[in-house]
């Protein structure tokens, strides 16, 4: 299972972050919070799993 951002398409007040071992909710303020949280979470993806997402793992 890779972690995946869950939340609303535009920046909102929350933005959910689910994984192995992780679950936490962060405050998102602007559409610059939401983009470092999406590379933050690819950066991890591709560490963990040395891939960009889950779904290259299907090609």
């Amino acid at each position: 299972m890779a972690v995946e951002l869950q939340g609303p398409p535009q920046p909102g007040p929350f933005v959910r972050v689910v994984g192995i071992g992780i679950d936490l909710m962060l405050t998102v303020n602007d559409e610059d919070d939401l983009l470092i949280l999406a590379l933050a979470v690819r950066i991890a993806n591709k560490r963990r799993f040395g891939k960009l997402n889950a779904l290259e793992e299907e090609r």
